[in-house]
């Protein structure tokens, strides 16, 4: 399977991917997006690290991750956390 990640909506030039901590918060995303051809896949170890690394390899510093929880009393509003690289390594990749 191939194709390009979608970046969250922004009003930055930083690109925005956004990361999910379950498959029913995914959905939620994805039905909010206008782009109804997108869709969510998961990411092991090995393509984390790869992504990490092009990332760091290329110099990319418009690149940013978003954790997108739920915003616990309203199912339709989002609570968008900024996760930086290094944070991304530290807690989410394993050694």
């Amino acid at each position: 399977m191939t194709g390009t990640y979608v970046c969250a909506p922004s009003d930055s030039t930083e690109k925005i991917i956004p990361l999910f901590y379950s498959k029913r918060v995914a959905k939620k995303y994805l039905s909010c997006i206008e782009d109804k051809h997108a869709v969510v896949r998961g990411v092991n170890q090995q393509q984390l690290k790869a992504l990490l690394t092009m990332i760091e390899k290329t110099g990319q510093n418009d690149v940013g991750f978003i954790v997108l929880p739920f915003v616990a009393d309203s199912p339709d509003k989002w609570m968008a956390i900024s996760v930086s690289l290094e944070q991304l390594k530290e807690d989410y990749v394993v050694n």
